[in-house]
């Protein structure tokens, strides 16, 4: 009777549907969400905004890695209200550094470090002259 489980045709099968159901669960669960980075412009300054610059890191170990670089330019001053990255983020620590420069010369230039938790990142680029905006903007050529 107690050689009787060995023969049951489940238990000779339970490795093989671990090892299956594992596969499964680190297929599924390893997949990077597409998650939406939104970059906001100021809306008053929007046409005298010349060039734009914006950049995403992601910290791996102690260093930052480089995930999206962009740069733009809107010599008519058109700049959209927002610039828009779709990317596979997994959750965990960024960096975005993002400017813009205005037909003055006057530009804005920010760096902020997030903790990706949610389905979507936005970042409101402040407008030349505030606190926390960081003198040059865009990269100059």
């Amino acid at each position: 009777m107690a050689e009787g489980w060995r023969r049951n045709p489940w238990i000779r099968r339970l490795p093989l549907l671990i090892v299956a159901a594992i596969g499964i669960w680190l297929w599924k669960g390893g997949e990077l969400k597409k998650r939406q980075v939104y970059l906001l412009l100021p809306l008053d300054d929007r046409a005298q905004i010349v060039r734009f610059h914006g950049t995403l890191e992601e910290r791996a170990g102690g260093i930052w890695e480089l995930l999206k670089s962009e740069e733009r330019d809107f010599p008519a001053g058109a700049a959209p209200s927002q610039v828009e990255w779709t990317l596979p983020l997994s959750r965990g620590e960024y960096r975005v550094v993002a400017g813009y420069a205005l037909r003055s010369g006057e530009g804005c230039s920010v760096e902020r470090t997030l903790k990706l938790d949610q389905e979507e990142l936005s970042i409101v680029l402040p407008r030349p002259g505030s606190a926390e905006c960081r003198p040059g903007g865009a990269r100059g050529r």
